[in-house]
């Protein structure tokens, strides 16, 4: 396990000691390199793609592991995968036969799109689909998020029924599908995807502001069918932003990261907690619950978080100074958002 090893490496020495941490950090990028030989050769690449190489690289690693034997040496390693692991639901409803499908997919970001801000944005609510109504987004996340988890709609001739064996399997209806966060992970990682296809077939980068928040209620973006989730659940605090200025072919990447965020275990765990369970099981609930077109979630957790006025820092290379919390949300070069569960 080597990634796991130089990753455990660098963050122990990070949390007893200060100074140079150079050879920690280059025996992981070592270990990314062994994964993918792009990275490590002095050349730039893309700090997203290394952030899905690292955390595939500890998943892979966590799962191919003699698990007996690392809960020998402690364990706590393996909750790594959980700590930013969510699933989506994916819901289909079908016009003929009314019936309601659902499917399961595990995610570790949530990669946006920047969209125009000014267009309306009304969650539609038919058809069993429906979620917390977002009327009207505050901030480009939002509206981005609104986006992704839009309601499609296909002939059902193209996606029949895949559960009626009526003759409505394939009507002439209309098929309805939705993708919704169904559990969220303890750190939400939003990824906004500045890189598109102009006319010519080229990749260019999407330098327009997108607004994001400290805080961020997700419940906007999530199924009903989950039902062990409280409204405390769905709150996350903002705590690190990565940023790339330049233009696709040459830039700088560099971050804001909030010193006075104390990562909370007990709240990880505790969602952790909700997000286990059998997907069969998990499927057959969300369809009975779906169909019914149930509209209230539980409201479990109502306690206040208290309110801590958090220090901002600027961090590029070997730099590290103050900076206050409206440059780093006022800033228009945003492009990987971590988020904590409250």
């Amino acid at each position: 396990m080597p990634l796991t090893k130089n990753v455990s490496q660098l963050l122990e020495k990070q949390t007893k000691q200060s100074g140079n941490h150079t050879r920690e950090l280059k025996g992981v990028l070592n270990a990314i390199r062994k994964i993918n030989d792009q990275f490590g050769h002095g050349t730039q690449e893309d700090s997203y793609e290394l952030l899905n190489t690292l955390l595939g690289g500890l998943f892979d690693e966590i799962n191919n592991a003699d698990i007996s034997r690392m809960e020998e040496g402690g364990g706590s390693l393996i909750d790594v995968r959980n700590i930013f692991k969510g699933m989506f639901i994916v819901v289909y409803v079908y016009d003929s036969c009314n019936d309601v499908e659902v499917d399961f997919e595990e995610f570790t970001t949530l990669s946006i799109p920047i969209v125009d801000q000014s267009d309306d944005c009304t969650a539609i609510t038919h058809h069993g689909l429906k979620t917390v109504t977002l009327a009207s987004p505050s901030n480009g996340v939002e509206h981005g998020l609104a986006a992704l988890t839009q309601i499609e709609e296909f002939e059902e001739q193209q996606l029949p029924c895949r559960i009626c064996d009526s003759k409505y399997a394939e009507g002439t209806g209309k098929t309805y599908k939705r993708i919704l966060v169904f559990q969220p992970p303890p750190v939400l990682v939003i990824h906004i995807d500045r890189y598109e296809m102009n006319g010519s077939s080229n990749l260019t980068k999407n330098s327009k502001p997108m607004s994001y928040s400290r805080r961020l209620d997700v419940s906007q973006f999530c199924s009903i069918a989950n039902t062990t989730m409280s409204k405390q659940d769905y709150l996350y605090e903002l705590y690190a932003v990565v940023v790339h200025t330049g233009a696709i072919s040459g830039g700088h990447y560099y971050a804001f990261v909030n010193t006075t965020r104390k990562h909370n275990v007990e709240r990880w765990e505790h969602l952790i907690r909700k997000s286990n369970g059998d997907i069969d099981t998990l499927k057959r609930e969300a369809e009975i619950i779906l169909q019914e077109k149930r509209n209230e979630m539980k409201r479990e957790r109502t306690e206040e978080i208290p309110e801590v006025k958090p220090n901002w820092y600027y961090v590029s290379d070997q730099t590290v100074t103050p900076v206050s919390e409206e440059d780093v949300l006022s800033h228009k070069d945003a492009y990987i958002l971590f988020y904590e569960v409250q």
